[in-house]
């Protein structure tokens, strides 16, 4: 559970309330009993037509190619409308106990250095609290 690292989650708590499967980001290395800070990700395009590759700070949405030396095996849709927390604890369960959270695998450097300043050009649209953690050097 590393900062980068992509994760898939058979039974994702979507924010509406429903579960369902979804590909998530670490944002953060939590540090004490800090939480993770997750975004989600879609290959969907419908929602971010017009997209260019790499940051669309207008449609809070980073774009990745597939074959662009991403771990994506199809173009993908990284998502910054909404900002998750999930707890150490929470995480480790699903993980290691429940087995409903697999890693797939990690971010490439640059790629995960390029949604960060991504994330920076939509600093407004960020929580105080997550942006420090997300941030933190």
């Amino acid at each position: 559970m590393a900062r980068g690292s992509i994760y898939f989650d058979e039974e994702f708590k979507f924010s509406d309330g429903t579960t369902g499967k979804k590909l998530f980001i670490v944002l953060n290395d939590p540090v004490s009993d800090e939480s993770l800070i997750i975004i989600k990700t879609t290959s969907k395009s419908k929602q971010f037509s017009g997209a260019v590759s790499g940051c669309n700070p207008d449609k809070k949405v980073f774009f990745v190619r597939h074959g662009s030396g991403s771990s994506f095996d199809k173009d993908t849709y990284i998502q910054f409308q909404e900002f998750y927390e999930i707890s150490v604890n929470e995480f480790a369960q699903d993980r290691l106990t429940n087995k409903t959270i697999k890693y797939l695998a990690d971010l490439p450097p640059l790629l995960f250095a390029q949604i960060l300043n991504c994330l920076k050009r939509i600093k407004e649209d960020i929580s105080e609290v997550h942006y420090e953690m997300i941030f933190r050097k």
